[in-house]
């Protein structure tokens, strides 16, 4: 009887702190988060840290902080397999800090994992660090 009734306690404990957790994961998007990464040279990529989706759809922002050599790079949100791409940002440079918009797709839906793609010129002969901070939403 008594290993029935410390079930019972250990169901009530924990389904609700795992529930708690989900749902912190679950609104992840909503906060912003930072990025430090190198794009490669030659139309090279690089891509962010994976955050889950918190609005199916919604745009996200970046604020970036630093463009290695005064170099401008292109950004766009989509999910981690590569698919359902938001519409490039262009010319991203240093000290964009004011939230730019970044499109997100309908394809992009609640719960789902999402990142940012960097990429750079066909012309840049070097790898360029990005550093900043993103929200998916």
């Amino acid at each position: 009887m008594f290993e029935k009734s410390k079930k019972v306690i250990l169901r009530a404990l924990v389904v609700p702190a795992c529930m708690a957790v989900m749902s912190m994961t679950a609104f992840a998007g909503n906060s912003f988060e930072g990025y430090d990464t190198n794009v490669g040279m030659l139309n090279g990529s690089g891509y962010s840290n994976t955050q889950v989706k918190a609005t199916s759809g919604a745009n996200g922002a970046i604020n970036s902080t630093s463009v290695s050599g005064d170099y401008l790079v292109d950004v766009r949100m989509e999910k981690n397999d590569g698919s359902a791409c938001g519409d490039w940002f262009r010319d991203l440079n240093d000290n964009m800090q004011t939230g730019y918009v970044i499109d997100g797709h309908k394809g992009q839906a609640y719960g789902d994992s999402v990142r940012l793609k960097f990429s750079n010129d066909l012309t840049t002969l070097v790898k360029v660090q990005v550093v900043g901070t993103w929200c998916s939403q």
